[in-house]
């Protein structure tokens, strides 16, 4: 019994195999993780992208209308692909700093929005960040979010992508919107 037993220690035939067995889940998983990692890290990018471009696109207009607004959208869903497995929300706010010198507010001139519930409401007081803010201003904000789906859903349901743009007309003091 003792050499069978010793004989069955000593034997290396089917280690490799073994091992393999072992190992390749656990290789598996990081390459998938990895792959989603990448693909999350590009997708955020993207995000970042669509919302400068959109922001450029916005300020460098006279003026605007809905349609023009519609087909900004679409480009900027455009800059997302080749993910497709979320629509982007994307909403548009022009922002006019009143007041007097002590007391500066930030208005919503106009705002429109791909979505029903993420447009900000005329006349409201907008956000912007306190070192943007001087009298008689008038910025173009550009807010896009995604609840980013991965490959591998086992990793996560979604993760929030967001990100949020500011930039002065380009050729003009306002840019107003005749149907917003």
């Amino acid at each position: 019994m003792r050499n069978y037993l010793r004989n069955f220690l000593s034997d290396r035939r089917g280690l490799g195999a073994v091992e393999f067995a072992l190992i390749a889940p656990l290789l598996l998983l990081i390459y998938l993780g990895s792959v989603d990692l990448a693909d999350g890290v590009d997708t955020n990018k993207k995000v970042s992208r669509s919302a400068s471009a959109l922001a450029d696109l916005v300020a460098r207009q006279l003026s605007v209308t809905k349609n023009d607004l519609d087909d900004m959208f679409n480009i900027s869903r455009t800059s997302l692909l080749p993910y497709g497995r979320t629509s982007p929300k994307i909403r548009i706010t022009a922002i006019r700093i009143d007041g007097a010198a002590n007391n500066l507010t930030p208005k919503v001139d106009w705002s429109y929005a791909n979505a029903a519930d993420f447009a900000v409401k005329k006349g409201s007081t907008g956000t912007i960040p306190s070192t943007l803010v001087s009298e008689g201003s008038y910025f173009i904000k550009v807010d896009v979010e995604l609840d980013y789906k991965p490959l591998n859903s086992w990793i996560s349901t979604s993760i929030p992508m967001s990100e949020t743009y500011y930039l002065a007309p380009r050729y003009t003091n306002t840019i107003p919107c005749t149907n917003c």
